[in-house]
């Protein structure tokens, strides 16, 4: 059984590749992934997640009931974000998809950054 997530379990190359474009701003970044997750104008950072959660089905034998069982199984979700810096135009500095080590969102946005993006 395959993991699922929608609409994708990552945000394509090719979602995004928008944000590379020179003079792309927040509001179109707002119009073309919808409403995200986190959105600070102070220090100038979205946050749009994405989950994947692993599944597997497996098939066992109830020996008691003469029949074979079957179940899902989940793994721990992994979680992608898709920070997204602006500066106080609204103008895109930087953009980056990576896993959210920490259950705490606000936090990371704000620490990816000030850590991506010096003092613009």
């Amino acid at each position: 059984m395959p993991s699922r997530s929608y609409p994708a379990p990552k945000f394509s190359k090719e979602e995004i590749a928008f944000l590379d474009a020179p003079g792309a701003t927040h509001d179109e970044a707002v119009a073309t992934l919808g409403a995200p997750l986190i959105d600070l104008r102070d220090p100038g950072v979205l946050a749009y997640t994405r989950e994947v959660t692993a599944r597997a089905r497996y098939t066992y034998p109830d020996w008691l009931a003469d029949e074979w069982r079957s179940d899902v199984v989940k793994a721990d979700a992994k979680i992608w974000v898709l920070f997204i810096a602006y500066d106080r135009h609204g103008q895109v500095l930087a953009h980056e998809v990576c896993t959210l080590e920490t259950g705490e969102l606000e936090k990371a946005s704000v620490a990816w950054r000030l850590a991506k993006v010096k003092d613009q």
